[in-house]
């Protein structure tokens, strides 16, 4: 049972204690004691104090000796008492270690022993918490020394000191250490000096660093009961010197470090402030991670203790100070402390310089830190700092390289934390003697960027210690020792903003090797150098870290003889670019010379040469300067006039992407000999392209030192000899401008071998050879250009020409530039030995010449103008590579054969030929010339593609006649139908175009004559072959078709040729040839039918003709014997429906297919009196459309009885009636579309489970189960109807009707023809017994007895056209359940109920065929119950006509109802809240009946006991605002919360209730009107939700989003009339502001009744859009005091003068009240207070119209920073300032405190355009006011840097002086005030003065004319005394 601490335990205890402790010392006094201790045992904590006799002590071992104490370390057998916390009895803890203290005489010294145990306890108490635990007193037997028994936790006197004080102070440090403090307390103790090692001095005040080898004791955890060292650890040693008291200065000096959590170094004072660093060990609290539930500590952290002392108020103060750090990731106040010597307070900080503006410096920039890429900008203690060496010194700067301890903050993207980058490599920037150290230190931090990726990186700021100097702490820095030339390399590195911007630094002279001179030009010198270290750069992008580029070739540009050596060295600097060829690295200097050096990666010498380079450089284009000597084997391949052209080897090639490809073979061209060498080199160069993917590249310009020429360096150059050629040559080299253009080149004759003659044609003979090297092209593989080897080309040799070479470029110029034609030439070359001149082209297989010239011509022309895959390659082809020649026909002049042609013909696209192809030879005879062969040829097309193909032309060596080779030719024997046939044929271009052809009569089989019509026979026969079909080449053999043979013709040719052109040649009816009865000579059309009849046959042919698309129907004439299963259906008058099975079924037109035994419907036509006329009547009112319910087929006839058949598709039921078969079939024609109804007669026993559902005068409705259901598609795509079989259908019966068939259809007539409607009408029935008419239709149908009612219903039922359309319905009574009244008003009470069916909807996933509908079970409702009404029927349907058709609107009306109880009718809507006043509920409806959009209010009554936490925010006259929670919140419409229902509710809104009282009509003028006011718009500002009222005053209340009251009436509603307006983004929410809002309230200026102060606002302005405010807003607060009528004539009037808008300048958010003066407040945006000069601001402002426009506005003085005077001149002094990061000029104007119209004067003569960087226009941001002396100040662009030059001076002058009439209207104005003018000024005048000169316009008119001893034309004179 565990231990409880009762009194009756604690007697126990002592009881157990006596008898477990029953030895004694022998002395009473010291017994006595232990039994006191022992007596005073409270609980189980209590160590148990007893006399331990020595002999339980053993492996006694001697630790040390101090004085009078000798310690022991030893094992006591038995061990101390502990209290067991589960049996309840003590025990022992045996062989326990424990420290024996030896008291050296002490037997006599019993006092001393007691006091010196009395030390170890607390309170007089010994716990074993305690880390000291004394467990007893024992006695040396033989020395008689008494002996503290203590536990093992630390040897008090480890290691002696030898000195007592020492000794005591160490014990009393160590005893103050107890396990309640925590496990990480310091264990302070005296350590050897033999425990150091690697002793090494780190400062100049005896501070050492070493390694203590044993290291300090601690804890590795809370809850470990022993000690361990941490070996080995870095320590300070610091060491005190010359002390004159050492051992109690040594002490004093410990006691500054405190022993609680923190250990303390005094870092700084700063009057009352006190700055400490201290080691914090338990640390501060924090979680590891979002996710943990825990707070861990981080302890031994690193903190400053910022220490207020002498303070009056210390605990307020306290607090203030604490208030000031706001939340920070960097800049942390963990907590408050307090010094118990001082009682001073403590802040515990992460860290602080002790200054205040350097602090706020340092915080500011931490706060900024939003991004990873962020500088945690910090303060750095100079302790931080290792290895610090003096690296450079200028002026007040002097720099150090050292080793930041800690390192820089970094966030880690892996771990998602911020980590230090340790033992970091960095500059230390220390400025010393500073005027202003702390402003000057900040101004200079200010220059650095905040981002980590920039190159100068400032990580922070620390101080000296020794010399108080602060100190910058950065990445990188080194010093040239010159200001100037620092400051210039400083701000270049500043700039460096992306990774490919050059690292510009002081690069010292030492670093620079291999120095050769490579040019001189005047005072410059140029050296090449290696520079060992090299360039900074980032190897990538997102490197973060610079790298050099060690041992760079770089150029030295040795500037000398200069007289403003530093001036002119920047100005020269300034020329180059920091990104862009060439790179400027640097600057250095010669120590020998002192002259100034330029680090750049090239320079030629000549400037000319040196500015082309750069601006191809700088277009990003690679050419560069290559010195000579880069250069070797060089070798002279060529020359040509003024050119000598060199093969090289390039040992240092630059590409594109700035690495070098070394040993690049280049050619040298040489120029030499020209009279003007620089400007002919450049004019070469640049025809040259500048990309490296062209053919022909300019690596760069050299010069040939002996000679001194120029030399351009290029890729590849090879020279005919012929400057023509070699020009032509280049030209095309040139143009080579995509990878696949030919390379166009000289080719040397040596580099063909086996040349072969193929052709010889008088001026040319062609050649095969193989060329050695091949021509070049582009390898993608290698991305670059190489040669095909052993290439097999043809050489076509020109001999005998006038001007060979004019007509050899000339010839060339016919071939493409592109490698993918067909016909490829790849160069030029000549025959040694002819000198005839060759054009070098690709072979094909081979090239074979006619020996004619006109028809080689003609077959080139061709072959040049190859240029898809489909174009025929058009060829000469030799008559031996024909066999099996055969004749086949013969024309006249023309014989045709077939042949095999052994190569066969040549495919462009793959360049392979299709052996042993098959071809037609059209063998021409008798031609007199070839030009009727080239013009015959002419007919065919050059695709391949084509249905006729000429392959080339052929001679017969034996008859010399030509051949054209094709691919088909049939000839009849008669020219003219040769030629039409071939006409047809050469037409043929798409896949479906018949193939017209001579067909042989013997190809047909089983003729059989079908018809005769005057001179046309008509018979059916078998075409064995078949016709030819294009698209694949192949026939349809055995294809039945029809001849129509023509006999007894006049001319039977022509009448042939005229009758088959009336057919198309791919429209049906198809004519697929002619052929030729060879018995009758009869020549005969081959069609696919005939009927026989030429009308019908007309008929089907125009229809067919008319099919162009796949879903047309092929109409045809159908034989009868094609029908099988015939049978009878139906019979209407002269109508008989059969059904029947087609054999070969209908012809679909996209696939040429038939579906094969289809079933149809035969409709016989008899009984006609003009029976084919009424048969094409008939079939014309079908649809040609494939896709349509009812298709006509085709027209057949019964061979019987001659009655005509139309062939249809449906299996088709007659009514008997024709009236109604008539309008059945109406209805099934003009089915379009999938959803349309097949409306149908439907016999009455299709019909089950009839049962009546309702009657209604002459209507009586059944349901029931139609067995084969109505016919439907399944989904657009399907061509087939189905059928829903078994659907539950309403039957419709209409008895006693006057004239029953046209009232059926006139009923009928009122349904929808399609399926996706509410009511279907599926067709008509007629019940067999009553012989009544019936109506079949889709939904159940309720009745309502009531005629008119059910009327209306079905009229609203029939206008449900789209989804959304609520399906109005007759809702019966004992449909709804749990039934409960929620409101009534006057004649209408309203009941909630739930609807068990619920109302219709339509659900597009419901049915995947054509119903949608289905309900939505449940449904809670309102019943609106109208009782006591005269006319109940109208009243009703007009109450219900007022609601929306719209299922998507607010208010949804689903139908009728009635109480069958009270008969009173039912209104079943979605939602209804009655007030109890008719007039409110009334308004209520009519808003919410208009609801039509989502961003509509919702506008309800709204119960009083919605509302919660209601509080009373304003009062105001009648009117009381209280905010509120509403817990249901209002209406809002969600387009994803319900997918019917669109509206859910904001529950726990908050609202504001304007409560309205004492209102004399309150219903009528008040209420309503007032909730007129607001708008219906949910995106309005001010949102009206409803109206409520409180039971208990029967105040009505207006529940809106938002109110603000400011007491006053007049003012409330001016401000609720300018929120009612609110209307967009950039509308100001213009409001009443409390004067407790604004904070830092400051007076700017004062003028009569006005009052001008800037304020902080807290909340800040709202922001209409995203209902947020911009908090801590600095606005101006304008009071206008001392009004007569403050607020109707003063308030109200000057606030109107404002805009409403946002996007304004001059903003007015509200009003305000100061309570203390009752002075009304207009909230705005900053302003002067002048009402002149803000009138002036704002008109600029409202003038801004585009981006160049600056925006002028007034500027607080205390917005500028860094003010220093720069000129003074007549009546202004120039200063400049620093406004926002941006430098400006302020013109303060003298005495100008008044006169503001000269003011405006001033400013009118600036521009207001934003500043370019060249613009030398002065520009005018605004106006400021110092507001120490008053004056005004204009402030403008400072241009310092954008003065003109004398050229633009002189430009500006020539203006003004052409201008004559403003010079003389201003030469009047001055002699008109040249009195005052004149006057002795002092003029002074800046370096940096800046001169603004004015225009000579009305608001300058008082300029004197001449620039006198007196002018004032320059703001700053310019002195005419220039020496």
């Amino acid at each position: 049972m565990p231990f409880k601490d009762s009194e009756d335990n604690k007697d126990h205890l002592k009881y157990s204690i006596k008898n477990f402790t029953n030895r004694t010392s022998g002395k009473k006094q010291i017994d006595d004691f232990i039994q006191e201790m022992q007596l005073k045992i409270e609980d189980r904590h209590d160590i148990v104090l007893e006399w331990i006799p020595y002999n339980q002590f053993v492996k006694i071992k001697k630790i040390n000796k101090n004085g009078f104490i000798t310690g022991y370390s030893a094992i006591w057998k038995d061990g101390p008492l502990y209290k067991n916390w589960w049996n309840d009895k003590y025990t022992r803890n045996s062989n326990k270690k424990v420290t024996l203290n030896c008291l050296y005489s002490s037997q006599y010294m019993i006092e001393f022993l007691i006091d010196e145990t009395k030390k170890y306890l607390t309170n007089h108490t010994n716990k074993y918490k305690d880390q000291h635990k004394i467990y007893g007193i024992s006695q040396d037997p033989d020395k008689n020394d008494y002996i503290l028994v203590q536990n093992n936790f630390i040897n008090l006197i480890n290691w002696a000191s030898g000195n007592e004080k020492i000794d005591d102070f160490i014990q009393e440090m160590q005893l103050k250490i107890s396990e309640i403090s925590d496990y990480n307390d310091i264990v302070f103790e005296w350590i050897p000096y033999k425990q150091f090692d690697k002793i090494k001095q780190t400062g100049k005040n005896g501070v050492y660093s070493a390694i203590w080898r044993n290291g300090p004791l601690y804890k590795k955890t809370k809850l470990d009961s022993d000690y361990t060292r941490d070996s080995n650890k870095e320590v300070a040693l610091k060491c005190l010197h010359s002390l004159q008291n050492p051992v109690d200065s040594l002490i004093n000096e410990a006691k500054k470090y405190s022993p609680s959590k923190f250990l303390v170094l005094k870092t700084g004072k700063n009057g009352s402030i006190t700055v400490y660093s201290a080691i914090w060990r338990n640390g501060p609290l924090y979680k590891k991670n979002e996710l943990d539930s825990d707070y861990t500590r981080d302890s031994n952290k690193e903190i400053a203790l910022k220490c207020l002392h002498n303070l009056q108020n210390p605990v307020d103060s306290l607090i203030n100070e604490a208030k000031k750090y706001s939340p920070s990731k960097f800049l942390v106040l963990y907590g408050i402390s307090q010094n118990p010597d001082t009682n001073d307070y403590i802040l515990v900080l992460t860290w602080t310089s002790g200054n205040e503006k350097i602090d706020g410096f340092i915080k500011e920039r931490q706060l900024n830190v939003t991004f990873y890429n962020d500088i945690v900008f910090e303060w750095i203690p100079y302790s931080q700092f290792n290895k610090i060496r003096k690296t450079g010194k200028n002026g007040f700067i002097t720099v150090y390289s050292a080793i930041w301890k800690n390192g820089p903050l970094y966030y880690d993207d892996k771990y998602y934390k911020y980590k230090r980058d340790s033992n970091k490599e960095v500059a230390l920037k220390c400025l010393h003697n500073l005027q202003n150290p702390i402003d000057s230190l900040i101004n200079e931090a200010e220059k650095y960027s905040t981002k980590n990726d920039k190159f100068l990186v400032l990580y922070g700021i620390s101080q000296n210690p020794d010399t108080n100097d602060y100190i910058l702490i950065q990445n990188y820095f080194i010093l040239s020792g010159n200001d100037k030339i620092d400051e210039f390399i400083q701000e270049r590195q500043l700039k460096i903003n992306k990774s490919n911007d050059a690292v510009f630094e002081w690069i010292p002279y030492n670093q620079f090797n291999e120095i050769r001179e490579t040019g001189k030009n005047g005072s410059t010198t140029v050296y090449s150098a290696i520079w060992r270290n090299g360039p900074l750069y980032k190897k990538n992008k997102l490197d973060s870290d610079y790298t050099r580029d060690s041992n760079k070739e770089v150029a030295l540009k040795c500037l000398h003889y200069l007289q403003n050596t530093v001036d002119f060295l920047i100005n020269e600097a300034k020329k180059y670019s920091t990104n862009k060829f060439p790179v400027l690295y640097g600057i250095s200097q010669n120590p020998d010379t002192n002259d100034y050096i330029l680090v750049l990666t090239w320079t030629s010498g000549n400037e000319k040469i040196d500015g082309f380079i750069q601006e191809r450089l700088n277009s990003y284009d690679l050419v560069y300067w290559i010195p000579y000597n880069q250069f070797y084997e060089i070798r002279k391949t060529g020359k040509n006039g003024s050119i000598t052209v060199y093969s090289a080897m390039w040992n240092d090639p630059l590409y594109s992407k700035y690495t070098r490809n070394s040993n690049k073979e280049v050619a040298l061209k040489c120029l030499h000999n020209f009279q003007n060498p620089v400007d002919s080199l450049i004019n070469e160069a640049k025809k040259y392209s500048t990309k490296n993917g062209k053919f022909l590249v300019l690596y760069g310009i050299s010069q040939n030192p002996d000679t001194s020429d120029y030399i351009l360096v290029q890729n590849y150059l090879i020279l005919s000899g012929n400057e023509k050629i070699d020009e032509f040559i280049q030209e095309r080299q040139l143009d080579a401008t995509s990878h696949d253009d030919v390379v166009f080149e000289w080719i040397p004759y040596s580099q063909f071998s086996e040349i072969k003659k193929t052709g010889k044609n008088i001026s040319m003979t062609v050649y095969s050879a193989l060329w050695r090297h091949g021509p070049l092209h582009y390898n993608y593989n290698y991305c670059k250009y190489t040669r095909d080897s052993n290439k097999v080309v043809f050489l076509k040799c020109l001999h005998n020409l006038q001007n060979p070479v004019d007509s050899l470029i000339n010839e060339a110029k016919k071939y493409s530039t592109k490698n993918n034609k067909f016909l490829v030439l790849y160069g030029i070359s000549q025959n040694p030995n002819t000198s005839d001149y060759i054009l070098v082209q690709s072979y094909q297989n081979y090239l074979m010449l006619s020996g004619n010239e006109k028809i080689d011509e003609f077959i080139q022309e061709r072959q040049l103008k190859i240029n898809k895959s489909n174009d025929i390659v058009f060829e000469w082809i030799p008559y031996n590579q024909f066999n099996e020649i055969r004749e086949t026909g013969k024309n006249g002049s023309t014989t045709v054969y077939s042949a095999i042609w052994r190569y066969g013909p040549l495919y462009y696209s793959k360049y392979t030929r299709d052996s042993n192809k098959k071809v037609v030879l059209k063998c021409l005879h008798n031609l007199q010339n070839p030009d009727s062969l080239i013009k015959e040829t002419k007919k065919y097309s050059t695709k391949n593609d084509k249905f006729l193909v000429l392959y080339g032309i052929s001679q017969n060596p034996d008859t010399s006649d030509y051949i054209l080779v094709q691919n088909y030719l049939t000839l009849s024997g008669n020219e003219k139908i040769d030629e039409f046939i071939q006409e047809r044929q050469l037409n043929v271009t798409s896949y479906d175009d018949v193939v017209f052809e001579w067909i042989p009569y013997n190809q047909f089989n089983e003729i059989r004559e079908t018809g005769k019509n005057g001179s046309t026979t008509v018979y059916s026969a078998i075409w064995r072959y078949g016709p030819l079909y294009y698209s694949k080449y192949t026939r349809d053999s055995n294809k039945k078709v029809t001849l129509k043979c023509l006999h007894n013709l006049q001319n039977p040719v022509d009448f042939l040729i005229n009758e088959a052109k009336k057919y198309s040649t791919s429209k049906f009816p198809v004519l697929y040839g002619i052929s030729q009865n060879p018995d009758t000579n009869d020549y005969v059309l081959v069609l696919t039918w005939t009927s026989g009849n030429k009308k019908i046959n007309d008929f089907i042919q125009e229809k067919q003709l008319n099919i162009n698309s796949y879903d047309d129907v092929v109409f045809e004439w159908i034989p009868y014997n094609q029908f099988n299963e015939i049978k009878e259906i139906g019979k209407n008058g002269s109508i008989t429906v059969c059904s029947a099975i087609w054999r070969n079924g209908p012809l679909y037109y996209g696939k040429y297919t038939r579906d094969s035994n289809k079933k149809v419907t035969l409709k016989y036509l008899h009984n006609l009196q003009d029976p084919v006329d009424s048969l094409i009547n008939e079939s014309k009112k079908y649809s040609t459309k494939n896709d349509k319910c009812l298709v006509l087929y085709g027209i057949s006839q019964n061979p019987d009885t001659s009655d005509y058949i139309l062939v249809q598709n449906n299996y088709i039921w007659t009514s008997g009636n024709k009236k109604i078969d008539d309008f059945i079939q109406e209805r099934q024609l003009i089915i379009n579309k999938h959803n349309d109804v097949v409306f149908e007669w439907i016999p009455y026993n299709q019909f089950n489970e009839i049962r009546k559902t309702g009657k209604n005068g002459s209507i009586t409705v059944y349901s029931a189960i139609w067995r084969n259901g109505p016919l439907y598609k399944k989904n657009k795509l399907d061509s087939d109807y189905t059928r829903d079989s078994n659907k539950v259908v309403a039957l419709k019966c209409l008895h006693n009707l006057q004239n029953s068939i046209d009232s059926l259809i006139n009923e009928a007539e009122k349904s929808s023809t399609k399926n996706d409607k509410f009511i279907v009408l599926y067709g008509v029935s007629q019940n067999s017994d009553t012989n009544d008419y019936v109506l079949v239709q889709n939904n159940y149908i309720w009745t309502s007895r009531n005629e008119k009612i059910d009327e209306f219903i079905q009229e609203r039922q029939l206008n449900v056209t789209s989804y959304d359309d609520v399906v109005f319905e007759w809702i019966p009574y004992n449909q709804f359940n749990e039934i409960r009244e929620t409101g009534k008003n006057g004649s209408i009470t309203v009941y909630s109920a739930i609807w068990k069916d619920g109302p219709l909807y339509y659900d597009d996933e419901y049915n995947k065929s054509y119903y949608k509908c289905k309900r939505d079970s449940n449904k809670e409702v309102a019943l609106k119950c109208l009782h006591n009404l005269q006319n109940p029927i109208d009243s009703l349907i007009n109450v219900a006509e007022k609601y929306s058709t719209k299922n998507n609107k607010f208010f949804v009306l689903y139908g009728i109802s009635q109480n069958p109880d009270t008969n009173d009718y039912i209104l079943i809507q979605n939602y209804l809240m009655l007030s109890g006043n008719e007039k409110i509920d009334e308004f209520i409806q009519e808003r919410q009946l208009k609801i039509n959009k989502s961003n509509d209010v919702v506008f309800e009554w709204i119960p009083y006991n919605q509302f919660n936490e209601i509080r009373k925010t304003g009062k105001n006259g009648s009117i009381t605002v209280y905010s509120a929670i509403w817990r249901n919140g209002p209406l809002y419409y969600d387009d994803e919360y319900d997918k019917y229902y669109k509206y859910k509710r904001d529950s726990n809104k908050e609202v504001a209730l304007k409560c309205l009282h004492n209102l004399q009509n309150p219903i009528d003028d008040s209420l309503i009107n007032e909730a007129k006011n607001y708008s219906t718009k949910n995106d309005k500002f001010l949102v009206l939700y409803g109206i409520s009222q409180n039971p208990d005053t029967n105040d009505y209340i207006l529940v809106q989003n938002y109110l603000m009251l400011s007491g006053n009436e007049k003012i409330d509603e001016f401000i609720q009339e300018r929120q009612l307006n609110v209307n967009s983004d950039d509308d100001v929410v213009f409001e009443w502001i409390p004067y407790n809002q604004f904070n830092e309230i400051k007076e700017t200026c004062k003028n009569g009744s006005i009052t001008i102060y800037f304020a902080i606002w807290k909340n800040g302005p709202l922001h209409y859009g995203n209902c947020t405010r911009d908090s801590n807003k600095e606005v101006a607060l304008k009071c206008l005091h001392n009004l007569q009528d403050p607020v109707d004539y003063s308030l109200i009037n000057e606030a109107k003068k404002y805009s409403t808008k946002n996007d304004k300048f001059f903003v007015l958010y509200g009003i305000s009240q100061n309570p203390d003066t009752s002075d009304y407040i207009l909230v705005l945006t900053r302003i002067s207070g002048n009402e002149t000069i803000d009138n002036f601001i704002q008109e600029k402002q409202e003038k801004i119209s585009s981006f160049p426009d600056a925006i002028f506005e007034w500027i607080p003085y205390n917005q500028f920073n860094e003010i220093k005077e720069i000129g003074k001149g007549g009546f202004s002094t120039v200063y400049s300032a620093m406004w926002k990061d941006f430098k400006v000029a302020l013109k303060c104007l003298d005495n100008s405190q008044h006169p503001i119209n000269e003011l405006l004067n001033e400013v009118k003569a600036y521009s207001t355009k934003m500043a370019l960087s060249n613009s030398k226009i002065m520009n005018t941001y605004g106006i400021s006011q110092d507001p120490n002396t008053k004056n005004y100040i204009v402030v403008l662009h400072h241009a310092e840097e954008n003065r003109p030059d004398i050229n633009e001076l002189d430009h500006s002058l020539s203006l003004i002086v052409n201008n004559k009439l403003e010079i003389e209207k201003a030469e009047e104005y001055r002699k008109l005030h040249l009195s005052s003018l004149k006057g002795d000024r002092q003029i002074t005048t800046h370096p940096q003065a800046i001169y603004t000169s004015r225009l000579l316009n009305p608001f300058t008119e008082d300029l004197p004319k001449y620039n006198d001893d007196n002018s004032e034309c320059l703001d700053c004179a310019i002195t005419n005394n220039l020496n």
